[in-house]
């Protein structure tokens, strides 16, 4: 099975040792799907605007007068506030057709270690729309007056949506809408107000999707209403041929008739349609909430189409259910006019090829077994009564042919050889579909072999398989029992009076960009910051290792598959964008999403569930943005003063170690806040270097007196910090272990389980580990203890690890889907931290910052010093993480960025460290950081990539202008220049951490301002020069600190100037020189500065007090003296 597996992977195996392909392609997916737009004008009228809410209104217009088959035409969906009455927010595409599809399918997910791969297949697609009414509805004042049948349906008819058509699935989904929630900020969300509803029908035809809708209008107009039973999205009339019929009689019609196909791709379809509704609602000010769900879909019964009183044939622009019944032969005769041309000409291509053949002496040896296809000729005598015994069915040639003929009927299918098996999946002409369920019935010898091939199809898109512990690279398959569709309709057709589809798990809604617009967020992106035309994946996932940049992404995917990782692969993405035209949406969902951006003229969020919930944001400015943005999703806690004094040193080797390099700082007087031990649990040797034993206590070998060192430090003003993370690992071969914490949760039933039961087993590196199941209430507490054990010691912070790898085939205590709780492990995971935080600061009586009510402003007026203004925050708790998703800010005190290479490249070095820093900003991470110098260290003789100590120092030049001024020695520590090396290093680093503590006084104020804006401290200049177009295009070169210092990094091997960007309106003063830069009155000014190693290219605004204060501080800390020009470079 596994091999089969690596097999399709382009895979294989070497001597025992796999081999993976090295340039994996992109996962499949569902391009963009483009489709119809259909509307009666006279239903739903030319033009309309209905209130949203008191803050939004939703327009609706007709733009072009005829649309293809009279149905309509090109029309727009606009969404306007009230202080932008001629800018719309939001709106459907100018002429792009449906701008909301559906679709069931399955996906395919290949994961190996933490890193993610969704292969989606799609079963069914409904992309073409009808739009059947737009109206103002006002929902019920409390969610508690809406019940299925009652209130719903009242609410709905007065929408114009009949009572018989109204399903649980509009009442559910009104009660999710209107359910009283509180946004993060505390904000209670309205339910007040009226709301817009846009109701219709999706089909996978176009044509019935026109006839549908004629149907529809005609229906109305003779003020007729359909039967019991019908109605969207499929209208059927009353007949008079129906009275007297007893229930078994319709039975029998029903199982004779059975359901409606059309051709697709050369593959048979069954017709399908659902209801579809959308709703605007004004959750909060500035915020327009969206929703859209689906009813359940339905199969056309084309028996009942062709006893309809309303007649379709009148109007030939409608394709006529009579050609769609597969018992009329029109259908067959239609289809062979249309094909018999491009088929005369590829057997004619066949013919020749062959004569070729045997001209030069070869011929075709025997046939090919995974491209096989076998004919049979004679035709069916009563399924098609009239149709020509001489005319052609269609079919397709994949590779070598083989024909044989046979007394049988017509049928064609494809024969696929995987290995030993032969997995056959059927292909089918018209013929063969009406032969297998003919009127007369019975299943004939070819039908039951069918039958069984496509049970054999199914079982292959099911869960199963047994355990996959044993093997690093899973693959799960995410199934809702859907299959293949087409063998689903059978099984059920003699089981089920009415044919059941399985509920649609995809949804697509399309609206308007344009070429020029710009996409910026979704949460933090290490490659790009504009994402416009990309498909960008949301899942929380390993970044991997290098991303792109080779040649180390792809020995990566040699050793795991994928690895690699790609640019779109992060550790906390989020549904969520801005863009350069100020237009802002979110998503509420937690499921796999994907923002497709690559159309010039339009965006497709596709959302893989059954209905999407989101946000439409309005402002005036980024700024604007973000507040709006971060008062619903959560904005983080202001940071104690203690850690922002000084530099983190990160550390590993035990207490004479930590001793000997504190003696150091102490001589050359660095300002510290603490020393981060992340190895306080020991050290284990693996393929990737040293990690540390997953079992949460001191390691009493490495600290034999941990308490001792930690009242030390802390008799000295510096805290310690620790590390965890969710995961557990058996520490059997630990020899000084007191606890084995894996045995406990394994016992206790407190991890992540797999399909049998037993503990789910993740690879690592060289061991496994067990995750902790967060949604198991015992679970939090008992790792709530084991915090507690930690920060008792007197430990006041710790890096909250990992959170991004929760299989998808896994099981769950709470019995949730593990692909909807993915992407909200890193949340729940947060949450649990923050949870122990606030229960041990509350027990404690710890105080935290008081709001100052005074923030640094662009002018910087009043710009206190932390001496003029302690805050009791001495004994307050800090956790930093890497893993996030939307929510994550409103939980997690501190981020950083994660797994960086020690390398300068873009994709995965220190400067995807910059992107990731901007990119998270707009995303309500505002406190944000990197390790300095990175982390991943690769030395193998034939592939190294060690830390020159070059970046050491331009990382720490970076970094002194971050929120968080932190160390860390990466995974190999041998191989890597460290800031202890030597004397210049250590000389290095003194002066950046001084540089640092200058602008503390301003990190204070910005640190306010996040906590009560949401404004990151490290900001993109996008923020304050919105409409800049040069600023658009910066990605890492510079970035802003607040808005009144500016930093033009080195980010380059040997480089010694920078090539900086000056926008206009403001003046920029040159630290080291005093040079002034200032854009013209239009346009920004671009000028080489010097920025030799000590001497970063940092700029301060002119006149500001920022630039006063800081400027003096620098003088204080001795980093320059009071004559400038003593300890500048020189500017040639």
């Amino acid at each position: 099975m596994e091999e089969n597996q690596r097999r399709k992977r382009g895979g294989g195996t070497l001597d025992g040792i796999q081999i993976n392909n090295p340039f994996p392609g992109e996962p499949r997916g569902l391009k963009l799907v483009r489709g119809q737009l259909l509307f009666d004008a006279e239903t739903v009228g030319s033009s309309d605007s209905f209130a949203a809410g008191s803050g939004f209104r939703v327009e609706w217009k007709k733009t072009q007068e005829r649309g293809r088959g009279g149905g309509g035409g090109s029309c727009l969906l606009s969404v306007f506030h009230h202080s932008q009455p001629h800018t719309a927010a939001w709106s459907t595409a100018q002429g792009t057709g449906s701008f909301i599809s559906a679709a069931l399918g399955d996906g395919e997910i290949v994961e190996s270690r933490g890193s993610f791969a969704l292969h989606d297949h799609i079963e069914l697609l409904c992309r073409h729309q009808t739009i059947e009414q737009i109206s103002s509805w006002n929902p019920p004042p409390h969610p508690t007056s809406i019940a299925i049948g009652t209130d719903a349906s009242s609410s709905a008819s007065s929408c114009g949506i009949q009572n018989n058509s109204m399903s649980s699935s509009m009442s559910s989904a009104q009660e999710e809408l209107l359910r009283s929630r509180i946004d993060a900020d505390g904000t209670l969300l309205s339910n007040e107000g009226p709301c817009v509803l846009v109701t219709g029908c999706l089909y996978n035809n176009a044509n019935v999707a026109m006839e549908q809708l004629k149907l529809q209008a005609e229906l109305r107009k003779q003020g007729r209403k359909h039967g019991a039973g019908d109605g969207p999205p499929f209208y059927y009339c009353n007949s008079s041929s129906n009275d007297g019929e007893t229930e078994e009689r319709r039975r029998r019609k029903r199982r004779r008739s059975w359901m409606g196909f059309f051709l697709h791709d050369g593959l048979l379809q069954p017709i399908v349609g659902v209801r579809y509704y959308l709703v605007f609602c004004e959750r909060r000010d500035h915020h327009l909430g969206f929703h859209v769900w689906l009813d359940r879909p339905q199969a056309l019964d084309h028996h009942r189409c062709r006893r309809s009183s309303i007649s379709s044939s009148s109007s030939p622009q409608f394709l006529s259910y009579k050609r769609l019944a597969l018992s009329n032969s029109s259908y067959m005769e239609s289809l062979q006019e249309e094909e018999e041309e491009e088929e005369k000409k590829k057997r004619q291509l066949l013919e020749e090829e062959e004569e070729e053949e045997q001209q030069q002496g070869g011929g075709r040896l025997g046939f090919n077994l995974e491209r096989l296809r076998w004919l049979w000729s004679k035709e069916p005598a009563s399924a098609f009564a009239g149709a020509s015994s001489s005319s052609r069915l269609r079919t397709t040639t994949l590779g070598l042919q083989h024909r044989m003929r046979k007394k049988q009927q017509r049928c064609n299918f494809q024969v696929l050889q995987k290995r030993e098996n032969l997995k056959l999946v059927l292909r089918t002409t018209a013929a063969s579909w009406w032969w297998w369920w003919s009127p007369a019935g019975g299943m004939s010898p070819i039908a039951q072999q069918q039958s069984f091939l496509f049970k054999r199809w199914k079982k292959k898109w099911t869960f199963g398989g047994g355990s996959r512990r044993s093997s690093s690279t899973r693959k799960t398959t995410s199934s809702n029992n859907s299959s293949n569709i087409l063998a689903l309709l059978r099984e059920q057709r003699d089981d089920d009076d009415d044919v059941q589809l399985p509920q649609f798990n995809r949804i697509q809604i399309t609206y308007s960009s344009h070429k020029g617009e710009r996409f910026y967020g979704f949460g933090e992106q290490f490659s790009h910051f504009d994402m416009k035309g990309k498909r960008v994946p949301i899942l929380v996932q390993e970044q991997g290792l290098g991303r792109g940049d080779q040649p180390i992404t792809a020995a990566a995917n040699l050793v795991a598959h994928r690895a690699g990782g790609a640019w779109h692969t992060t550790y906390a993405p989020s549904p969520h964008y801005m863009t350069s035209d100020l237009h802002s949406v979110f998503l509420e969902n937690f499921e796999y999403s994907v923002f497709d951006l690559t159309e010039n003229d339009r965006v497709q969020l596709q959302v893989h569930a059954g209905s999407v919930q989101g946000r439409i944001l309005q402002g005036h400015t980024p700024a604007e943005l973000i507040k709006h943005y971060t008062a619903a999703t959560g904005r983080m806690r202001e940071l104690p003063s203690w850690i922002t004094k000084g530099a983190i040193v990160g550390m590993q080797g035990g207490l004479q170690a930590v001793h000997q390099v504190w003696e150091k700082l102490q001589d050359l007087d660095v300002p510290l806040s603490a020393f981060w031990l992340q190895d306080w649990v020991g050290q284990r040797k693996t393929n990737i270097g040293w990690q540390l034993w997953w079992n949460w206590e001191v390691d009493s070998k490495a600290y034999p007196d941990w308490e001792k060192l930690v009242q030390d430090l802390r008799a000295h003003g510096i805290r310690t910090m620790t590390y965890c993370n969710p995961f557990l690992a058996s520490t059997d071969e630990k020899p000084n272990r007191r606890r084995n914490m894996f045995d406990d949760a394994k016992n206790e039933g407190m991890v992540v389980g797999d399909n049998t039961g037993a503990p789910y087993m993740i690879p690592n590196t060289s061991f496994n580990a067990a995750m902790l199941d967060l949604t198991n209430p015992a679970a939090r507490k008992w790792f709530k203890s084991i915090l507690h054990d930690m920060v008792k010691t007197g430990v006041r912070g710790w890096m909250a690890d990992f959170g991004e790898s929760l299989p998808f085939d896994s099981c769950l205590y709470s019995g949730e889907d593990p692909a909807t709780a993915h992407n909200k492990y890193p949340e729940l995971w947060a949450e649990l931290n923050r949870e122990f935080l606030e229960e041990w600061e509350k027990e404690h009586e710890v105080h935290s910052n008081k709001q100052s009510s005074t923030m640094c402003t662009e002018s910087g007026e009043d710009l206190s010093t932390d001496e003029e203004n302690q805050d009791d925050d001495e004994e307050q708790l800090v956790f930093f993480m890497r893993a996030g998703y939307r929510g994550s800010p409103q939980w997690s005190t501190l981020f950083w960025a994660g797994d960086q290479m020690v390398s300068w490249q873009r994709h995965d070095g220190i400067k995807s460290a910059v992107t990731g820093l901007l990119t998270s900003g707009l995303s309500g991470y505002a406190f944000n950081h990197s390790d300095i110098g990175g982390y991943c260290t690769v030395d193998l003789p034939f592939l190294r990539y060690r830390r020159s100590e070059e970046l050491l120092l331009r990382w720490m030049e970076l970094n002194a202008f971050s929120t968080i001024f932190r160390t860390h020695e990466g995974n190999i520590p041998a191989a890597n220049s460290q800031f202890y090396s030597n004397e210049r290093t250590l000389a290095h680093f003194a002066r950046c951490a001084k540089m640092y503590k200058a602008w503390e006084f301003y990190r204070r104020q910005l640190v306010k301002e996040a906590a009560t804006t949401g404004m990151p401290v490290v900001r993109h200049m996008f923020l304050h020069y919105p409409h800049d177009k040069h600023v658009q295009s910066i990605v890492y070169q510079q970035f802003l600190v607040g808005s009144d210092i500016l930093v033009v990094p080195v980010l380059d091997k040997g480089c010694t100037k920078v090539h900086a960007y000056f926008p206009a309106g403001d003046v920029w003063k040159h630290v080291w020189t005093g040079i002034l830069y200032s854009g013209a009155a239009r346009a920004g000014q671009k000028a080489w500065v010097q920025a030799p190693l000590g001497f970063p290219a940092v700029f301060v605004k002119a006149g500001s007090q920022v630039a006063t204060k800081f400027m003096a501080n620098l003088v204080h800390q001795g980093v320059v003296n009071k004559k400038l020009s003593s300890t500048a470079p020189s500017q040639q």
